[in-house]
């Protein structure tokens, strides 16, 4: 499968969902919103020092996780969407970021929130980065049913490529 590769739908998406499944998807971002939110508005602690470099890193986490979300949200175009279900009308892409790795997004928000973490400097702070990466990797797999039910060709993809990390050697 070439880098470039977007397979076709296989079964309809979007409004064909039972109302249990778009709670669990409406109930997955809820939990994401909350440990995001919560990285956020956590009082700046003094649980560790924060040298220069160790601000630095925090910045340049920050900023690549912002251009890794735009970068990723370009490449899905009309097809991003909060909820981690496929869209009606939508393809699966494999381009830009998403051919480096599965869930560019949820990386894109980990990354952010790991630099937002250490500006914070508080346990509290770690422990919701903990959580948030907990989240990913469940809601990650609940979502991948939905796409290898709904495109042909996914699940090549994602034995193909990684789910959060790109390979750094292939």
């Amino acid at each position: 499968m070439s880098a470039d590769y977007i397979a076709d739908r296989a079964e309809p998406a979007g409004g064909q969902y039972s109302g249990s499944t778009r709670a669990i998807a409406w109930l997955l971002v809820a939990l994401q919103t909350a440990l995001l939110v919560g990285i956020v508005v956590i009082p700046i602690g003094t649980d560790w020092p924060l040298p220069l470099w160790l601000d630095n890193t925090a910045m340049l986490l920050v900023g690549s996780g912002i251009a890794l979300g735009l970068w990723a949200a370009r490449h899905l175009g009309r097809a991003l969407t909060p909820l981690p279900l496929p869209v009606a009308g939508g393809r699966l892409t494999t381009r830009g970021p998403y051919r480096l790795m599965r869930h560019p997004m949820y990386t894109a928000a980990l990354v952010l929130s790991a630099g937002l973490g250490l500006w914070r400097r508080s346990w509290l702070a770690a422990a919701l980065l903990g959580g948030l990466v907990l989240l990913f990797s469940v809601k990650s797999r609940w979502e991948e049913r939905h796409l290898a039910a709904t495109y042909r060709g996914y699940s090549e993809y994602q034995a193909a490529t990684p789910r959060f990390l790109p390979r750094l050697r292939r």
